[in-house]
């Protein structure tokens, strides 16, 4: 799709309109300049009130098509190389880069720049389409944001969406999105409810035994905005999943009050509900290409079962095997263990919501059968292709470990501590 191309930028003919810069649509966001011939300057605006540079996402106008464009990123906390497309449907990474310069020659005079293949409203609407379609599932709103805005959900249950019952079975809970910048998760969780409306096979034993709530975008309002996100004020949204008594910012946000009061109705008696497992998908970047999987401490005073963590390693198996061809997203075993030692000493509250949901629900959450557990998955960015193929890995793996609960962990490459986590 991109013309690989030596460094060196060609001047601009003579006579040639300058470019400019379109951010006006969702999640559009860029401070750039155009710096010299044929050489755009450009980085993520502070937008909100994160922090960081990370996010951009823009549409160069009046780009030339007979000499080399230059695109040199000025700054970002994680600075990688953009993805580009001429229709805002189909990315490419910019693959002639060295350090901070990327190098291409456009096709067409408009294209756009991405710090990964974008993910907005519109595209959970689609997904919320499809789920309506399939009659297996169900479309409504997990709370409306701070903002105004509804924050979607979307359900997939083996009766469809007025049959069927929860008696015995599991809730399957997928977030994305809880740091709006990484557009990533939210591909991989659309991803898993595709294949979760399939007919795999496995996606049909699937609904037998879990009904699955997923939620693609819960920071809607930075999103749209085209913020960041990530340490925002007053909290982070996946550093809030903490009880009242432990912080006053914990519970904070509409979304996270509402999926963490969902759950409980869930593994309440009047919910039905047999056992729950938890799931956030997040993307830091697309420095790694590959996928981990976070989870609990295994040792200490913030020790989980060791039965969660058997179930945990488990899966980590299934989606070694399963995510085999997931292209730059097979995972490769990489994990790391999250627990109090992740807080900063400010924060007198675990930061991480896989680490909260565990603490929180515990007690209630089946140590003998199912997949009983909460952890992370973290991606980098990667084609769309990728991401549809490591969603349906990942629901495979919950199937087929539903199918046989419980095992002996399998002899595996360490885990990763993320330092100072346990």
């Amino acid at each position: 799709m991109f013309a690989l191309l030596a460094l060196a930028a060609a001047p601009r003919r003579c006579g040639a309109l300058d470019p400019s810069f379109n951010v006006s649509f969702e999640g559009g966001n860029v401070d750039a300049v155009w710096a010299s011939d044929n050489t755009i300057a450009y980085s993520g605006a502070i937008k909100g009130t994160s922090p960081y540079h990370a996010w951009f996402y823009f549409q160069v106008l009046n780009a030339s098509t007979t000499a080399p464009t230059t695109l040199e990123l000025v700054q970002s906390e994680w600075p990688e190389p953009p993805w580009l497309s001429y229709d805002d449907v189909s990315y490419a990474h910019a693959g002639n880069c060295s350090g901070s310069r990327c190098v291409f020659l456009a096709e067409r005079a408009a294209v756009f720049v991405a710090y990964s293949t974008p993910y907005v409203t519109r595209h959970a609407d689609a997904l919320a389409r499809a789920v309506a379609a399939s009659g297996l599932g169900a479309v409504d709103a997990l709370a409306v944001s701070e903002g105004g805005r509804r924050v979607p959900l979307v359900s997939v249950a083996g009766g469809g969406a007025a049959g069927g019952t929860a008696a015995g079975k599991t809730a399957v809970w997928l977030l994305a999105r809880q740091h709006a910048w990484e557009a990533s998760g939210s591909w991989v969780a659309d991803s898993i409810v595709l294949w979760a409306l399939s007919a795999d096979p496995l996606a049909v034993a699937f609904r037998r035994v879990a009904d699955l709530f997923a939620a693609p975008i819960m920071d809607v309002d930075n999103v749209v905005l085209g913020a960041t996100g990530k340490d925002q004020q007053p909290v982070d949204f996946n550093r809030c999943w903490c009880l009242p008594t432990d912080a006053p910012v914990c519970l904070h946000w509409a979304a996270v009050r509402a999926a963490h009061g969902a759950m409980e109705v869930n593994l309440s008696s009047a919910g039905g509900y047999a056992d729950l497992l938890f799931v956030d998908s997040h993307a830091p970047g697309n420095d790694r290409i590959k996928a981990q999987v976070w989870t609990q401490c295994t040792n200490g005073s913030a020790a989980v079962p060791l039965s969660f963590w058997n179930k945990t390693a488990v899966f980590r198996q299934l989606l070694h095997a399963e995510a085999a061809g997931a292209g730059d997203l097979a995972y490769q075993w990489a994990c790391a263990e999250t627990g109090p030692g992740y807080s900063p000493p400010s924060a007198p509250y675990w930061r991480i919501s896989d680490v909260h949901v565990s603490r929180m629900f515990q007690a209630r959450m089946n140590q003998a059968a199912s997949t009983s557990n909460s952890y992370c998955h973290e991606t980098d960015a990667a084609s769309v292709a990728d991401y549809r193929a490591y969603g349906a890995a990942i629901g495979r793996s919950w199937a087929r470990q539903l199918q046989a609960p419980g095992g002996i962990p399998p002899l595996e490459p360490p885990c990763d501590s993320y330092p100072m986590s346990c």
